[in-house]
């Protein structure tokens, strides 16, 4: 798959970026904002954008992924976290998402949205 992966910490970018090159896909570009996700998206068109939900800031990730489905982008869309999703339930309540996907156990729970074996 060619995958958008959004991430400000670079480090914690890079070692995504490996996780899913190991497990054979492509990372067309990293973001490293909410902003560079939405231009990123649109114009590279990936197969799946993983969202960190705190970029520059707690929720730019969710205001992210709304612009997008706003403006027509019906890639899947799986959000990511350090934080529980219900610590975001009134965020994420009428957001249009995939899945979310906890940081701290990234490896695995990635494994599983791209096998179709969904951890939730």
């Amino acid at each position: 798959m060619r995958i958008i992966i959004a991430e400000n910490e670079v480090i914690i970018a890079e070692s995504l970026i490996m996780v899913l090159e190991i497990l054979g896909h492509t990372v067309l570009q990293p973001a490293y904002s909410g902003k560079e996700a939405v231009q990123l998206s649109l114009v590279l068109n990936p197969d799946i954008l993983i969202l960190d939900i705190s970029l520059e800031t707690k929720t730019a990730g969710i205001q992210a992924c709304a612009e997008l489905r706003t403006r027509g982008f019906t890639a899947p869309i799986i959000l990511m976290s350090a934080y529980r999703e219900d610590m975001f339930t009134q965020e994420l309540q009428n957001l249009q998402y995939n899945g979310y996907i906890d940081k701290m156990n990234f490896d695995q729970e990635i494994k599983q949205y791209l096998t179709g074996d969904n951890p939730t």
